[in-house]
């Protein structure tokens, strides 16, 4: 069993999303790192669109998301739409950093408390 002591900030910073755990281990990631992994994939999907010479308006969309929210959430359907050779499976960091939650949500994965000391714990059976 693999355990690794977070402080309570750390905690709050997981719930909260400003941390992002390994969905292979306990390794943990700050949200802004995590955003720089998703702009250098926004930034090459951005590139084919414009290799492609397809331009459309971004800005002028319903909802008042800045445009890194709309890419975050809308990527998948750009790639589709726009026949575009970009696979967000070859960008490790976004794929292999989760929400606390959905780490939790894996077997073998949780939080010990020892004293006043937290731990999350990884069962070696379960990866």
């Amino acid at each position: 069993m693999k355990k690794i002591k977070i402080e309570d900030f750390e905690l709050e910073d997981l719930s909260k999303h400003r941390l992002y755990i390994n969905k292979y281990g306990t390794d943990i990631i700050p949200l802004y790192i995590l955003n720089t992994y998703w702009k250098e994939f926004f930034f090459d999907l951005l590139s084919q669109l414009a290799d492609k010479h397809i331009y459309f308006n971004i800005v002028e969309k319903k909802d008042k998301t800045s445009l890194f929210d709309y890419l975050k959430k809308e990527y998948y359907n750009i790639i589709i739409n726009y026949e575009l050779n970009i696979d967000i499976n070859d960008y490790i960091e976004i794929n292999d950093y989760i929400p606390f939650e959905d780490w939790l949500s894996i077997e073998g994965n949780g939080i010990l408390l020892l004293g006043t000391n937290t731990y999350l714990i990884q069962d070696a059976q379960s990866e």
